[in-house]
C-alpha cells in the first residue's frame, strides 16, 4: 500500500483545512498549549513532555470533526489545522488497509490516535550500495488516546498504516511549519528516495 500512495505524496498530498467546529476550537486550544509548552524552560525532552500532556487532553475528550474524511482519490488525507514558523498541527486520515510511505519529518513530532487503529513502524537508516536503506526497528499499534514521540533527524523515519475497520484519524504536532519543510520519502521496492515539500489546500477556517 505504501507503494500506491508514494506518487501522490511526492506530488504533494492534498492537505485540507477543517471547518470551524467544536473540534476546531479544541485544536485552537491545543495550539495555545503547545506554544506555551515550547516557551517554557527546560530541555527539549521536558518541553515535548508538556506537548504530550496537551495532546493527551485533546485525544481523551475529543472526537473527529465530521469534515475530517478521506479525500476522493487519496488513501491518506492530511488536514492542516495550524501552522506558524515554530510548529504546526495536522490531522491525518487513513483509509482502512492503506498506509503512508516511509518518510521523515526533518524535525520532532508528537502524534496520537483520535479514532481507529494505526500501526506505526519506526525505521533506522543504513547505507547499501549508496541507497540510504530504511530498516524497520520497532512497531506498535495505537488506539484512541495512544501517543508516539518521534525525535528529530536522523531518527525521524516512520510509516503509518490503518489496521482498523474504518478510517483512522490522528493528530500530529510537528516542530516546524510542515508547509515549508524539506522532507524525504523512501520507496523501498524501487530503492528510491525523493525529496519533497508537502503542499496543502484550504477549504475553510483552520482553527
Amino acid at each position: 500500500m505504501a507503494r500506491k500512495l508514494f506518487p501522490a505524496l511526492v506530488a504533494g498530498l492534498v492537505l485540507l483545512a477543517a471547518n470551524r467546529s467544536d473540534a476546531a476550537f479544541a485544536i485552537a486550544e491545543l495550539a495555545g498549549d503547545v506554544e506555551r509548552a515550547l516557551a517554557t524552560s527546560g530541555d527539549e525532552s521536558q518541553r515535548l513532555g508538556r506537548v504530550e500532556e496537551a495532546l493527551a487532553a485533546v485525544l481523551a475528550r475529543g472526537t473527529p470533526d465530521p469534515s475530517w474524511t478521506p479525500h476522493p482519490g487519496l488513501d491518506v488525507t492530511t488536514y492542516m489545522l495550524h501552522a506558524d514558523e515554530s510548529f504546526s498541527i495536522a490531522v491525518l486520515v487513513i483509509r482502512p488497509g492503506a498506509s503512508t510511505p516511509v518518510h521523515d519529518h526533518g524535525t520532532w513530532t508528537v502524534w496520537g490516535t483520535l479514532s481507529g487503529k494505526d500501526r506505526e513502524t519506526r525505521f533506522a537508516l543504513r547505507t547499501v550500495d549508496t541507497f540510504p536503506d530504511p530498516v524497520a526497528v520497532a512497531e506498535r499499534v495505537l488506539s484512541k488516546g495512544d501517543m508516539s514521540r518521534i525525535p528529530g533527524p536522523p531518527d525521524d523515519l516512520h510509516r503509518l498504516e490503518n489496521v482498523g475497520d474504518g478510517p483512522s484519524v490522528s493528530i500530529h504536532v510537528h516542530g516546524a511549519d510542515m508547509r515549508r519543510q524539506a522532507r524525504h520519502a523512501y520507496d523501498l521496492e524501487r530503492r528510491r528516495v525523493t525529496s519533497f515539500v508537502q503542499s496543502y489546500a484550504e477549504t475553510g477556517a483552520r482553527e
